[in-house]
């Protein structure tokens, strides 16, 4: 079960894989039942290894499965001669002890390990969990990406070296399950937001990437809601609203607050046949609940039905 959690979906890998492919023959360090193996060897030359000699073997049957003739080895990551190959990609252990974490220091193999094998091979990719904070040098020599599919933040990936498109710069980018292609915006992190400066948008309090306007955006990268009501964050009065309103199906999110959207549904019980989406967000004027519902441009871009009850804690 671990292991599938952890593996990249085939989406994902994909993406990641068209990039990496282009330095040519990659080893894939920490490699789990092989969701990056699979596309880097549809693509490439490519290696896994694995210290779990369960893991690979699920790996390899993978492999066999998919008709690809890359191999699985069992290794121990830091004792890899990386210098063999063009590139490598890493997803470091982020529950080395069954509890999951976001600092990289944490993971296994570790920073510094890490920063070794960096040392032997700069062209290098680190599979990452979305909320990691990299180490500041890092920063400033890599370039981040985070990487969304169907509305959800997947990972996070950090490339280095000959991976490295725009060093010290940060992307984003929607991956589809359709033929589309890729949609990526990259900016300076020390800037203000491009995103919302280049669609006319504000943000709706500092730190929070929820982002309003008086025209609907049109935009690969932005979900529009049509903003219904703005309420305060008051489960009572919420209920007694959904009630009134016939909502049944409906959507929770948030940003920048600790509620978890799985209770707020609880809380709420919806009943009826109406459909509304209620984001949580902070703003100026305190906590508020924004009872929204998904325009035409989001519906017609959205992979997943909302035909039924769906929660995101984004």
């Amino acid at each position: 079960r671990k292991g599938l959690e952890q593996a990249t979906d085939a989406w994902v890998a994909q993406y990641k894989a068209t990039r990496l492919s282009k330095q040519g023959s990659i080893v894939d360090l920490c490699c789990g039942i092989g969701g990056d193996l699979l596309a880097l060897a549809s693509t490439t030359q490519a290696a896994g290894i694995d210290r779990d000699p369960g893991i690979v073997a699920m790996a390899e049957a993978n492999l066999r499965v998919c008709g690809l003739s890359a191999l699985a080895e069992v290794a121990d990551a830091q004792q890899v001669d990386v210098e063999g190959y063009a590139a490598w990609h890493i997803d470091p252990d982020r529950r080395p002890e069954d509890r999951r974490t976001t600092r990289v220091a944490a993971g296994e193999p570790s920073a510094e390990a890490l920063e070794q094998l960096l040392i032997q091979n700069s062209a290098a990719a680190f599979k990452l969990a979305p909320a990691a904070e990299v180490p500041i040098d890092w920063q400033q020599r890599c370039e981040r990406e985070w990487i969304s599919r169907d509305r959800q933040c997947r990972q996070q990936v950090a490339w280095f070296g000959a991976t490295t498109e725009k060093p010290g710069q940060c992307r984003a980018t929607v991956v589809y399950r359709d033929e589309r292609p890729p949609q990526t915006i990259v900016g300076n992190p020390h800037l203000p937001v491009h995103l919302a400066a280049v669609c006319q948008i504000q943000a709706v309090a500092s730190g929070v990437a929820y982002l309003t306007s008086d025209e609907p955006g049109d935009h690969a990268l932005l979900a529009p809601f049509e903003v219904l009501d703005v309420l305060p964050l008051d489960m009572k009065r919420l209920r007694a609203i959904v009630r009134e309103r016939g909502i049944g199906r409906l959507e929770v999110k948030k940003r920048g607050l600790p509620h978890d959207p799985s209770d707020v549904l609880k809380q709420l019980r919806p009943e009826g046949d109406g459909a509304a989406t209620l984001l949580l967000t902070p703003t100026p004027q305190g906590a508020r609940a924004i009872l929204a519902r998904r325009s035409m441009h989001s519906e017609l871009r959205s992979t997943a039905s909302l035909g039924r009850q769906r929660l995101e804690d984004s």
